[in-house]
């Protein structure tokens, strides 16, 4: 099992433009071990969200059974205790033929706080 949430890490100055902008980290732990996988990121939409988890599945060399996430509107459409509905393009995303995702077929994904 694995549990996923964002965390604002601060302000940083995009060397291209000038401007202040935001980082946030995707941080995805597995629950046994404890081990970390952080991915800073300017935003906390899907293809944030995408590329953030295949780059910690790639890490970890594997997808957890069970993916614990947090409300965040990229992948949690309706948030509730004890009903969460997904969004249809991170339920899309996760039954996708292809790459290290395919496990995710099996896998149950919950939103909430455990």
């Amino acid at each position: 099992m694995a549990e996923l949430d964002f965390g604002r890490l601060g302000r940083i100055t995009d060397l291209k433009t000038g401007r202040s902008r935001t980082v946030w980290a995707l941080i995805e732990v597995l629950s046994h071990s404890r081990h970390s996988f952080v991915w800073p990121t300017y935003g906390q939409k899907l293809e944030d969200v995408i590329a953030g988890l295949e780059a910690a599945w790639a890490f970890f060399n594997g997808v957890p059974r069970h993916l614990v996430i947090d409300n965040f509107p990229a992948a949690v459409a309706g948030a509730d205790a004890l009903s969460p509905r997904l969004t249809r393009a991170f339920l899309e995303y996760r039954l996708s033929p292809g790459s290290i995702r395919d496990s995710l077929i099996i896998a149950q994904i919950c939103a909430g706080i455990v």
